[in-house]
């Protein structure tokens, strides 16, 4: 291989490298932009993440209610029962 042809065959090995980091950098401004995208779906969802936590807790509050109203209507019950 004469020199002028190892020069251009290393400037071509070169400017493909150059394409690919170009390639592989762009890629990365797209995985950016992704990012971007996956946080603002994240702020998006969190009212309704907080809403339905909010339900949840009024669930556990209504249920306990109800608990403690079956349990004081039981006493009641068991109270009639034992007098009988």
């Amino acid at each position: 291989m004469t020199p002028a042809e190892r020069r251009a065959r290393l400037r071509t090995i070169l400017d493909r490298h150059n394409d690919a980091v170009r390639t592989f950098d762009a890629s990365n401004d797209a995985i950016d932009q992704a990012v971007l995208g996956v946080e603002d779906a994240v702020a998006g969802i969190r009212p309704t993440v907080l809403a339905v936590q909010a339900a949840s807790r009024a669930q556990r509050e209504a249920i306990a209610a109800i608990l403690a109203a079956n349990a004081a209507a039981l006493a009641l019950f068991n109270d009639e029962a034992a007098g009988q």
